[in-house]
């Protein structure tokens, strides 16, 4: 329903539960043991096994120093001498004149588990951060290393989203089940207390506590439901807001702010439906986990009382073990909820990494060397066909850059012009068809060799928060103030040198301190820092105005003698100092001719 400026949002937001909006990578499909392999790569085994072992010897200490309470309660009260090997332990440690020792060595145990558990948190805050930051990582490295047409496919929106929230969220699952590991082994340490001063009990409680993490499978599958949707509003809050923030000149220019604020508003409505849902189920079931833990603690025992005539002695340990093992038990089951919740969380996470790295582009050859073009650049029979499209975006197209000239494509929107820099950039690889340096066809694995000596400036200039130094060491870490100011020149980009501050200005976000002039003839001179062979202007001179277009266009004719130039445009400057113009439409080449400036 579309909301008009000004007004209030008048609907319901949408039951997520009933009709979930999927994350886009969260796959049902994704086998469990290629996520598993995914997280635990990123796991030290090393500190894994010593946080196991820290947990399993903190179980042990509460185990023994809850067990030892049943001698030490017999001593103090002068009752019956504990049951079977409880019994030989008081015995041993001496009786009644031994109740110092034993409360010594039961304080002992309480400090040593208290010490075993900083360690425990310690160790687990560390496992649980290196994960989540090599998670991290490598969603990011498999981003960078991906092959350009699976690439430029994706959402980045959505690749933002997960690279921030969605990360985090795995982090929060993965401290989850760590606690969860926890409990289970202070569970198992409880239960083996229990066992050893009443094995009838215990087996009791155990049947119970079974039954009880069984009832609760239903809440567990609707916490995943709603995880699997709490993606997908994550991801549209995340696009709204990114693609919000870089509009604002255009939202304040029509007016759009309510429209706008709404939007928002509904998607957080959208959120905050979901998380009291998410609050709702897990406290209502945090209630009726504490009152079914009471009534069956009352229940065992008035039965242990009542029919296996147990003593007030014996009961006592226990009635503390059953104290302690309930909350632990309610503790598993909210860690179990958790888990379920944020599991979508860990599915998309992996299932991204896992389609980006099966689409990770050819190691650079190390054994072949990529000679300098000579003679010319060219595709043969090219054709490239994007998936759910119908027509091809390049049919079968031939083309080729003499060297040390311009060639101007020009052709209407949707032609196939960006798509044909790509490949001819060695950023795409065509479905059929060859790229062709000086005649000889390029290798896979030479692709990212060749990239290293082509420069892609877009319509939109890219700089990069910080200094003008900064964005221009992008191209070549290692240059020099002397090379800075050559490119800077060559560039006609000298103006910087006359700032207060040259080379160490500010560029602001995105490179706002300077005009939309200014800023590509910054881009010419990082292009230029990187000696490329091919410069690729794609539409670069197009928002500008005449007197900036006729400059960069004079920039770019003094660069011909450096490197081949390929333009990309729809007329102007540009277009007019090129020495061929070839003219694309519906992925096929229409014309292909010497420009009229050029055959005067």
């Amino acid at each position: 329903m579309p909301i008009s400026p000004g007004s209030a949002i008048n609907h319901r937001t949408p039951d997520l539960l009933s009709h979930p909006e999927p994350f886009p990578f969260h796959s049902r499909n994704q086998p469990l043991n290629t996520a598993f392999q995914i997280v635990a790569s990123q796991i030290d085994k090393r500190r894994a096994a010593l946080l196991l072992v820290l947990s399993l010897a903190s179980a042990a200490t509460e185990s023994i120093g809850l067990i030892l309470l049943v001698p030490i309660l017999a001593v103090m009260t002068g009752g019956a001498s504990a049951p079977g090997l409880l019994g030989e332990i008081a015995v041993w440690l001496g009786g009644r004149e031994a109740l110092g020792r034993m409360l010594a060595l039961f304080v002992t145990l309480i400090a040593m588990r208290g010490a075993l558990n900083l360690a425990r948190t310690l160790v687990g805050l560390r496992v649980q951060r290196d994960l989540i930051d090599g998670l991290r990582l490598r969603a990011w490295r498999a981003l960078l290393h991906c092959d350009w047409r699976v690439l430029s496919g994706m959402r980045q929106a959505g690749n933002a989203n997960l690279l921030l929230t969605t990360i985090d969220r795995v982090g929060h699952g993965i401290e989850r089940l760590l606690t969860a590991g926890v409990t289970i082994i202070t569970l198992a340490g409880v239960g083996a207390a229990s066992l050893a001063i009443s094995p009838r009990l215990t087996a009791g409680a155990l049947v119970g506590g079974a039954l009880v993490i069984l009832a609760y499978r239903g809440m567990r599958r609707r916490a995943h439901r709603l995880g699997v949707a709490l993606d997908g509003v994550y991801d549209r809050i995340h696009a709204e807001l990114t693609e919000g923030l870089s509009a604002l000149r255009i939202i304040k220019s029509f007016g759009a702010e309510r429209r706008t604020e709404d939007r928002l508003r509904r998607e957080l409505m959208s959120l905050h439906q979901a998380e009291r849902r998410f609050l709702r189920d897990n406290e209502l079931g945090q209630l009726a986990m504490q009152v079914g833990n009471a009534a069956f603690l009352a229940l065992i025992v008035w039965i242990a009382l009542e029919y296996w005539q147990l003593d007030v002695m014996g009961m006592l340990p226990m009635i503390a073990l059953f104290a302690r093992g309930l909350p632990l038990l309610l503790t598993l089951q909210g860690c179990l909820q958790d888990i379920a919740y944020t599991r979508p969380a860990v599915e998309a996470a992996t299932t991204m990494i896992a389609s980006a790295e099966a689409a990770r582009e050819p190691e650079l050859s190390g054994t072949i060397a990529l000679p300098p073009v000579s003679r010319s650049i060219a595709l043969r029979d090219v054709t490239v066909q994007f998936e759910g499209r119908a027509r091809p975006a390049l049919d079968r197209v031939s083309i080729v850059l003499p060297v040390h000239t311009i060639t101007a494509l020009t052709g209407p929107s949707g032609a196939g012009k960006s798509t044909l820099a790509d490949v001819i950039g060695g950023l795409l690889t065509p479905d059929s068809g060859q790229l062709l340096l000086d005649d000889q066809p390029l290798e896979l694995t030479l692709r990212r060799a060749w990239r290293s000596r082509v420069t892609y400036v877009q319509q939109v200039p890219i700089l990069f928060s910080g200094t003008v130094r900064d964005n221009l060491l992008w191209a070549d870490p290692t240059a020099d103030d002397q090379a800075l100011h050559a490119a800077l020149a060559e560039a006609a980009a000298g103006f910087v040198l006359q700032l207060p501050h040259g080379l160490d200005t500010k560029v602001g976000e995105h490179g706002h301190q300077f005009s939309g002039g200014e800023r590509q003839r910054l881009i010419l001179a990082r292009a230029m820092l990187r000696a490329p062979e091919l410069l690729i202007l794609d539409e670069a001179a197009n928002a500008l105005d005449r007197e900036n277009d006729a400059a960069i266009a004079n920039t770019v004719l003094a660069l011909r003698e450096r490197c081949t130039v390929l333009v990309i445009a729809h007329g102007g400057a540009l277009e007019d100092i090129a020495d061929r113009i070839v003219r694309i439409s519906g992925g096929t080449i229409k014309a292909d001719g010497i420009s009229k400036e050029r055959s005067q």
